[in-house]
């Protein structure tokens, strides 16, 4: 699930301004990186209601890109754009 920043946030050596989307790796540090934000008073991230990436224009897919450094070639489709992003995730959840 996505979040988003309340306040400049760094997570896994990349630095998050105020308002920026932001996603936690599938694992225990992850999960244990989210907690803490949360638990800042006040927070330092909120829950996001945040669309799905296949509903999201290219321009959010290209924020969400350069968040997580994902790198995409200027002829991409939204659906590519969208594949990367998964794959992305999927490899820094196996890490």
């Amino acid at each position: 699930m996505p979040y988003k920043t309340t306040r400049e946030v760094t997570y896994n050596d990349k630095v998050y301004a105020e308002g920026r989307l932001i996603v936690f790796t599938d694992d225990a540090a992850g999960e244990t990186a989210r907690d803490q934000l949360l638990a800042l008073d006040p927070p330092a991230i909120v829950s996001t209601d945040a669309k799905p990436l296949e509903r999201m224009a290219k321009p959010e897919l290209q924020v969400i890109g350069e968040d997580e450094g994902v790198t995409f070639p200027d002829n991409s489709t939204q659906a590519q754009m969208v594949d990367a992003i998964k794959a992305k995730r999927a490899e820094a959840a196996q890490a």
